[in-house]
């Protein structure tokens, strides 16, 4: 239920009171405007600056997208591009820049399909679940003595980041990028990939 409310709020329309009447909120709410949410985009931003200085991930060998990307491939036995565009709300293309420098790094292992030899299955190794373990070894109560008592605001603010998530993403219920749509060829172009008779 609040969680709708909290959805319901960044997508209704920043609109003033008509004259002479006053709002009605039960609580003091941000009217939704441009400039509320350039600034919660700064202030994300400038957390993810943060937390990329933050010591765990500043003495490992891993940044939080490469962090991002072995926990999770942690989940589950082994991934694809694909599922990592999905789980990570990114694109292919830093899907397989992340993929190919933690390949590098010894930290995944990339093998063709048995199915479909042009799709990859990835695999978390030995060395890239000890490099996770590691950080989250050193995160873990870093968090939990900063967070103490706040389980609850993280909640919340987690569920405001995936409807603001789905909000930019097109309320399509998911987080992945906007695809193209195929268009068909034109009549040019069918003329001169005809087979000949």
């Amino acid at each position: 239920m609040r969680s709708e409310r909290v959805r319901e709020s960044w997508t209704r329309e920043a609109k003033a009171p008509p004259r002479g009447e006053e709002r009605e909120s039960k609580s003091k709410s941000v009217p939704v405007t441009a400039a509320a949410f350039a600034e919660i985009a700064s202030t994300m931003s400038r957390f993810l600056s943060r937390l990329s200085e933050f010591a765990p991930f500043r003495e490992s060998n891993v940044g939080i997208a490469e962090w991002s990307v072995l926990n999770a491939l942690s989940k589950v036995e082994s991934g694809s591009n694909k599922q990592l565009v999905r789980d990570l709300g990114i694109t292919k293309q830093r899907v397989n820049q992340l993929c190919d420098a933690l390949k590098m790094a010894g930290y995944i292992s990339v093998t063709a399909a048995e199915s479909d030899a042009r799709k990859g299955v990835i695999v978390l190794t030995t060395a890239g679940r000890s490099e996770l373990e590691a950080v989250n070894a050193k995160l873990t109560p870093l968090l939990t003595d900063g967070l103490a008592g706040k389980e609850r605001t993280l909640t919340m603010a987690r569920k405001s980041l995936k409807a603001l998530m789905h909000l930019v993403s097109g309320e399509r219920g998911n987080e992945e990028a906007p695809r193209e749509e195929k268009r068909e060829p034109s009549d040019k172009k069918r003329r001169k990939t005809k087979a000949p008779a």
